[in-house]
């Protein structure tokens, strides 16, 4: 749709998103507000519908703008516009940082560094926490250092980073091609392997068998020998 806050009557009802797994209140009114349940699993959403009115009044504490609440995707693009949240294509979801955290590549961890606002970063921490309480995933050594050191400069009102990435420092996932390589040469070794440890085991029962023929012929029996006359 073209944007425009003139697609939105004003008594029509707005679905307002909370996939946080936090509870998350906002005011919509000098004397009113509302307060989201947490999202069971981060994939339901607590939804609560809202006026225009309410949501204007809520997008002064940057609730929509900071990604903590999100829109009916029928509706997003006409509330974001009428809120002027030109860049709202660029928000990142929970889901987003997710996937930044554990495939991280130089272009996604650059938008990870380039947040600017501590309660945006906020949701990055939230999430990267979550991933380590699960402990069902590994994070590289080099995000956690990244996410760690660039909370420590938001905390410190740092508001461009001083964290300097190259490409070098984060390796590429390796393409189908080089993947269905690798299994074939996997396969290829255990087929080797398997081929070499049936020729060890023939040689072993060969050697048995000939210690078992030639046994009987140096056999000595025991005692004196014979007297001859």
């Amino acid at each position: 749709m073209n944007g425009g806050s003139y697609l939105i009557k004003e008594t029509e009802k707005i679905s307002v998103l909370n996939y946080n797994e936090n509870r998350v209140s906002i005011v919509v009114a000098p004397d009113k507000s509302y307060s989201f349940d947490p999202s069971d699993d981060g994939i339901t959403p607590c939804v609560i519908p809202m006026t225009m009115d309410e949501i204007r009044y809520a997008n002064n504490s940057g609730a929509f703008k900071n990604g903590v609440l999100f829109f009916d995707s029928k509706r997003e693009q006409d509330v974001y516009e009428s809120l002027n949240i030109t860049n709202w294509k660029e928000i990142l979801k929970n889901d987003d940082i997710k996937d930044i955290i554990l495939n991280p590549t130089y272009e996604k961890l650059i938008k990870l560094i380039s947040i600017k606002d501590s309660a945006v970063f906020e949701r990055v921490r939230a999430v990267y926490q979550k991933i380590r309480n699960d402990d069902t995933y590994d994070v590289s050594v080099r995000v956690e250092q990244i996410i760690k050191t660039r909370c420590k400069e938001l905390l410190n009102r740092q508001i461009n980073t001083s964290i300097i990435l190259t490409k070098k420092d984060i390796p590429e996932k390796a393409s189908s091609d080089e993947v269905d390589l690798l299994k074939e040469q996997n396969k290829a070794m255990q087929e080797q392997l398997e081929k070499m440890q049936k020729m060890m085991e023939q040689m072993m029962f060969s050697n048995a068998s000939e210690s078992a023929v030639l046994e009987p012929e140096t056999k000595r029996s025991a005692g004196r020998p014979k007297k001859t006359q």
